[in-house]
């Protein structure tokens, strides 16, 4: 993953199912995604756990230098 001027390494989801109870009944919601929406799905959840994608580091951030490239 990256963000502006840093890269870093992380470890991903490829599949990922997860159940919830909701209303007033209580009815029982699953959800399954694989590759990209199984990562937008634990990036979400993340978000409600209060986490940011950079404590995810796995070794050290690498500055990076980009080039314009438009003249």
């Amino acid at each position: 993953m990256k963000f502006v001027g840093r890269i870093i390494m992380t470890i991903l989801f490829v599949f990922i199912c997860i159940g919830a109870y909701a209303g007033d009944d209580l009815l029982k919601y699953e959800i399954e995604g694989e590759e990209l929406l199984a990562r937008c799905i634990c990036h979400e959840l993340d978000h409600l756990d209060g986490h940011l994608y950079v404590e995810k580091v796995e070794g050290a951030l690498h500055d990076v230098t980009y080039e314009d490239t438009q003249e």
